[in-house]
């Protein structure tokens, strides 16, 4: 029992420390403020630099929020165009997407490359190093907007071109 009532005397004794703090505090503002010499010029100066930091406060939320507003309109911008509409291009405009959009990487051989546009679709011809290559280039052409269809005749170095070797298989029937 004395254990308990030992604790309950220690615990009203910290809470003292905290209000003596206080009352000290507020004894310190108010004859900060009230002070007859300066009290008043210190009290207007208050009202001054409170209202100044309202004032940047309150523009630097509202440029916060504008560039809050913008991210979100473009947030919903992207959303609502994420499936691009068909574009009907002329062919020559098409061609010219297609090649800045693949020779845009350093990693295609733009000598090795040809390609033909009519009526919206895409005929690749030449020869790539690796299979992956190929495969990267047809993947690109055909996720541009305004491109129908892909054809593509590329083959890797030292193989035949499959168009050539359809040909060559057909005249060996007859």
């Amino acid at each position: 029992m004395k254990v308990k009532e030992e604790a309950r005397l220690q615990s009203r004794g910290r809470g003292r420390g905290w209000w003596l703090l206080l009352a000290g505090m507020a004894g310190a503002l108010t004859a900060f403020f009230a002070d007859p010499e300066r009290g008043n010029a210190r009290r207007k100066e208050a009202v001054d630099r409170v209202g100044g930091f309202a004032r940047h406060t309150s523009r630097r939320a509202e440029h916060w929020l504008r560039g809050v507003r913008a991210q979100t309109r473009g947030w919903s911008q992207k959303v609502t165009h994420l499936v691009p509409a068909r574009i009907n291009l002329d062919d020559n405009t098409l061609r010219d997407r297609v090649e800045s959009e693949l020779f845009r990487d350093p990693e295609v051989p733009k000598g090795n490359l040809n390609l033909d546009v009519a009526g919206g679709r895409v005929t690749l011809r030449g020869q790539l190093q690796r299979p992956e290559q190929i495969r990267q280039v047809q993947e690109r052409v055909a996720s541009l907007p305004g491109v129908q269809e892909v054809r593509s005749y590329l083959h890797l170095e030292g193989t035949e071109a499959p168009n050539k070797a359809e040909v060559r298989n057909l005249s060996s029937l007859s």
